[in-house]
């Protein structure tokens, strides 16, 4: 059994949140010091060498629906991905405005054009299910300020 994703030839050729990742870093349009260059955009974590960090994770399987039967039958994917923002603190108990920044940034990447990935990875559309929001932090311990959000991604896949 072979699976194409809809629209394209094959199967997928990277996980789903390296297309997205690479897609935002594509698309960011900040000036300094929130150029893209002066950001760390990865799939790991937080590892204190940057200033700017922003990390797409793929933490959950997609889920599965079958759509149709017979030979030729299209399964639905609701996949996710889970966008991490570091930022470092400039200022003790203060949060950093670039935090902000960053957020709507990336909201307005993947709000202006939600089938920005359809023709290369087949993905019907990238939504947020969690806008991005900021994580308590115990000022006592930690350095940095960390920001949470998950994308929402739906494709199709048949079975050729």
């Amino acid at each position: 059994m072979v699976w194409h994703v809809t629209g394209l030839a094959g199967d997928h050729t990277q996980d789903a949140n390296v297309s997205v990742m690479n897609y935002i870093t594509a698309n960011w349009g900040l000036s300094a010091p929130l150029t893209a260059g002066n950001i760390h955009f990865d799939t790991g974590w937080w590892d204190q060498q940057w200033q700017f960090q922003v990390h797409f994770r793929h933490d959950y399987f997609p889920t599965e629906t079958p759509k149709t039967i017979g030979k030729n039958y299209i399964h639905k994917y609701d996949d996710f991905v889970n966008v991490h923002v570091f930022v470092q603190m400039q200022q003790d108990d203060t949060e950093p405005v670039e935090l902000g920044q960053i957020y709507r940034e990336i909201e307005r990447i993947v709000g202006t054009d939600v089938t920005g990935l359809q023709a290369s990875q087949g993905f019907s559309y990238l939504r947020f299910t969690q806008p991005i929001h900021t994580l308590p932090v115990d000022m006592n311990e930690e350095t940095f300020f960390h920001g949470f959000g998950t994308i929402a991604i739906r494709y199709h896949k048949v079975n050729a």
